[in-house]
């Protein structure tokens, strides 16, 4: 009897024991996915404020390269704001850019390497473009000078997106980790569910709740790892707020009001609310208590007896980016559900902020364009006059897309009866600086032409002048024709400062020359030595003018032109101007010189009745 009992008692023994260890495993299993889940989550808002610390140094470095260079040009210390806003934030940031690093133990070298070259500019490359701004506002305005800068920015920036590229992809590794831990933990509990439900209803209600915990935090990872992807895929700022609109309402809300705030001086005129117009009215009433108590976090309140509010703010470069208020009826809110609002808002307010930013920055480059194109087109003359008897066509095309002013330029002009200057000239460089020294070059010119000067008499005065100029590393190379018209004789004197020749087409495709003029640079020697010479134009022949842009990296162009003269065909000025310029254009895969053309055909004294081309005479064209 004994030993029959014995014999059960020692089986339950065994299966209590058994129930023991598999309870014991089972439990630690269930903990193990939960606590993996949590520091996944806790990995995950670690590299989310790794990033914002990213991108705060960056936007700084941006906002001080932004206020320095609008001092540089303008000389006005209002401009300064962004610098003196960036010289006081950035030792902050860049301290907790470095101390997120190394409190995460991730990419510590690198974020130092970010914070030194953020460090170096400031204390570097500002210092000395202020004492040059002081001291010589030219040199400061230097191609040089802005290259140097811009190369640093983008330095900085280039590290900053490959640190933000890095965080990025961390950050995914660790929500697939997530996800397949997830999917380990739930077929790990189910076999513990089957097993202890067979033992007790306590384990087993013990282990449904850890179960319920660890679903949870699956979903909620999974959730949130969707939206992560929603709001990348989100084009424009409000685009993002309306997908983080469409994620809340429903899966926690019945109601869901958000909206952007602008930050710092344009706080009052740069918000938008794209869902209070058309959400719950008491809506407005939660953004006003939300302002009127300066919330900076999550924040439950009631509204009446049975409607729950949640207020939460999103927070980008220290400062409030968007605001959200969720509205429900019936019940109030979890820990778990403002946890996960807070992690959406944070993540809405960095993509926001990145959208905003690249909005700025796309303003920022076609403001700048705009104000290249003017410039530009403000150095070339309004009108072009009709030189009698004869068809002049004018072709002019900057290089790039206006990012930089370039340095060529023509004029026409008269300088007594029957007397006109052409004049096509080259200065170096590109930007504020090379268009400083087009204009003064382009009216120096035109001052000291007259009726008794020599083309090579007003090269010679041009470069006096330029040698007066504090700016002496630059210089321009200029071709001056002086055309005097008499009936059927075009006389033409030509000088040529450092410039390609002129061309000369013969009437009926005869053939094409290189003028005979030569001459050194402009702007360089105290003493110029110039080669000027004269010759005539008989009717129906066309003289062409141009710039080094047309050739490249040559300085002859009658390669270009004779394939221009295979049909026999006597062409116009603007028929050869254009077929010049286009396959000036066709001959490099990207234009890297400014394209200026100018050619005058002589037709004689029957020229005068009309006999020109329609529309060939003053015929320009400015592209970009």
């Amino acid at each position: 009897m004994g030993r029959s009992l014995r014999g059960p008692a020692a089986r339950v023994g065994m299966a209590v024991a058994t129930g023991g260890v598999v309870m014991a495993a089972g439990v630690g299993l269930i903990l193990s996915g939960v606590v993996s889940l949590r520091d996944s989550a806790s990995t995950t808002l670690r590299s989310t404020s790794l990033l914002v610390r990213v991108i705060a140094v960056e936007r700084s470095a941006v906002d001080a390269e932004t206020g320095l260079r609008g001092y540089v040009i303008t000389a006005s210390r209002r401009f300064l704001g962004p610098l003196d806003a960036a010289e006081r934030a950035m030792p902050n940031e860049i301290a907790a850019l470095r101390q997120e690093a190394q409190t995460d133990h991730v990419f510590v070298a690198r974020a130092a390497r970010l914070g030194d070259a953020a460090q170096g500019y400031l204390a570097g490359y500002v210092p000395l473009v202020m004492a040059q701004v002081s001291a010589d506002p030219p040199v400061a305005r230097s191609l040089a000078v802005t290259l140097d800068g811009k190369g640093l920015i983008d330095g900085i920036r280039r590290q900053a997106a490959t640190l933000e590229r890095l965080v990025s992809a961390r950050q995914r590794r660790l929500e697939r980790a997530a996800r397949a831990s997830a999917d380990t933990a739930e077929t790990e509990t189910i076999v513990v569910l089957v097993l202890l439900v067979l033992l007790t209803v306590i384990v087993g209600g013990l282990i449904g709740r850890l179960v319920l915990a660890r679903e949870r935090a699956g979903e909620r990872a999974i959730f949130l790892a969707g939206a992560s992807r929603q709001l990348e895929e989100a084009e424009s700022a409000p685009a993002v707020l309306e997908t983080l609109r469409e994620l809340l309402t429903g899966r926690l809300a019945d109601a869901c009001a958000v909206r952007e705030v602008a930050t710092g001086a344009e706080q009052t005129g740069g918000e938008r609310d794209l869902a209070a117009r058309r959400e719950d009215p008491a809506a407005s009433a939660a953004f006003a208590r939300l302002r009127a108590v300066g919330a900076t976090a999550s924040e439950p309140f009631t509204v009446g007896e049975d409607v729950h509010g949640l207020v939460v703010t999103g927070v980008a470069r220290g400062e409030i980016v968007v605001e959200i208020v969720l509205l429900r009826r019936a019940r109030g809110w979890s820990a778990s559900e403002v946890e996960e609002t807070a992690e959406l808002a944070t993540r809405t307010a960095l993509a926001a902020h990145l959208r905003r930013l690249g909005a700025t920055t796309l303003e920022l480059y076609e403001r700048s364009d705009r104000t290249a194109r003017t410039l530009q087109e403000s150095l070339l003359p309004r009108e072009i006059p009709q030189l009698p008897g004869c068809e002049l066509a004018v072709r002019f095309t900057p290089a790039g897309a206006g990012e930089l002013v370039g340095g060529d330029f023509y004029d026409v002009f008269a300088v007594a009866p029957g007397r006109f200057a052409i004049i096509v000239a080259d200065v170096c460089g590109k930007g504020a600086a090379a268009a400083a020294v087009t204009a003064m070059a382009r009216w120096t010119l035109r001052s000291v032409s007259g009726p008794a000067t020599a083309p090579a008499a007003a090269l010679r005065a041009l470069n006096a002048a330029m040698l007066r100029q504090p700016a002496a590393a630059r210089f321009v190379t200029v071709a001056y024709v002086l055309v005097t018209l008499d009936g059927d004789r075009a006389h033409l004197e030509v000088a040529c400062g450092g410039h390609p020749p002129p061309i000369v087409v013969g009437r009926d495709g005869g053939g094409a020359s290189a003028v005979r003029a030569s001459g050194d640079l402009i702007g360089v020697w105290p003493a110029v030595a110039l080669h000027a010479c004269e010759l005539a134009l008989a009717p129906g022949e066309t003289l062409i003018v141009y710039t080094d842009g047309v050739t490249g990296e040559g300085l002859d162009a009658l390669p270009l032109v004779r394939p221009l003269l295979a049909d026999r065909r006597t062409p116009s000025a603007l028929e050869l101007a254009s077929a010049l310029e286009s396959r000036a254009l066709a001959e490099r895969a990207a234009q890297r010189d400014d394209i200026a053309i100018v050619a005058l055909r002589f037709l004689g004294r029957g020229g005068e009745d009309g006999s020109s081309t329609p529309g060939a005479a003053g015929t320009s064209a400015l592209r970009g």
